[in-house]
């Protein structure tokens, strides 16, 4: 996590004070992912844990004056299962282990929609609608007079 952590800072020249900032919400990321896996298993702790990942990272942003993203995309590259998936892959298709690499591949994609899912609600829950439904605005009255040409040079 620390390594994946600076990894991301140093690749993409982040501001050093943005160094405490990435590592607690990976350590918040992570701990949320573990403490949900082991109430309800690991398909809840992904889905929590991406629940997590918007709020966290609106909330680092507001604080830090650090853009959203340079949060959210590290805690989301921790949390996505990658070599879970690449593991079923080459299981199928190297070993030809169709039932252990299937079922691991099927897990995989439950996996990764409950993180999208757990995003989604997380981000549907911290915004604000930012249009007010209300009375119609009266639409304004048309202009009947006539456009009057000008000439040109004046």
């Amino acid at each position: 996590m620390l390594l994946l952590g600076f990894g991301f800072l140093l690749y993409f020249s982040a501001p050093p004070r943005v160094t405490g900032w990435l590592l607690g919400a990976l350590l918040a990321e992570r701990l949320v992912q573990s403490v949900a896996t082991e109430f309800a298993g690991p398909t809840f702790g992904a889905f929590a844990a991406g629940m997590l990942l918007p709020p966290m990272a609106t909330w680092v942003e507001r604080r830090s004056h650090t853009p959203d993203q340079v949060v959210f995309l590290p805690c989301f590259w921790l949390l996505v299962p990658g070599a879970v998936g690449l593991t079923s892959v080459s299981e199928i298709i190297v070993q030809g282990d169709t039932a252990g690499g299937l079922d691991s591949l099927v897990t995989m994609t439950i996996t990764v929609a409950s993180i999208a899912l757990g995003v989604l609600v997380g981000a549907g829950l911290q915004r604000r609608p930012r249009l007010s439904l209300g009375e119609p605005v009266p639409a304004a009255p048309e202009d009947t007079a006539e456009p009057t040409e000008t000439e040109p040079g004046r």
